[in-house]
């Protein structure tokens, strides 16, 4: 993981640089987001594919995603660094 120092709003969300576009993701996971999760890994993804995901609905959830999933799946791991160390400072 690179020096960026990850500053988590008041808000609970993370801004993240992902495919190229500049997003917010909230840090926070209800239950619902644990199981899909927990259920992608049972599934078979991979932990970052299962992240990515993730990240995805969470964005579509709060509006239009300018990117498709496969994308997202394919972006450098440092990017689900930056999300998981922001929740793990959640």
């Amino acid at each position: 993981m690179d020096n960026t120092v990850l500053t988590v709003k008041e808000s609970k969300c993370i801004s993240l640089n992902l495919c190229g576009v500049g997003v917010e993701v909230s840090v926070f996971f209800n239950m619902k987001e644990q199981e899909f999760y927990l259920g992608s890994l049972s599934a078979g993804s991979t932990p970052k594919k299962a992240m990515a995901d993730l990240i995805y609905e969470k964005i579509k959830k709060k509006s239009s995603v300018p990117f498709e999933c496969e994308a997202l799946q394919n972006e450098n791991e440092e990017k689900f660094e930056q999300f998981i160390m922001a929740i793990l400072m959640e």
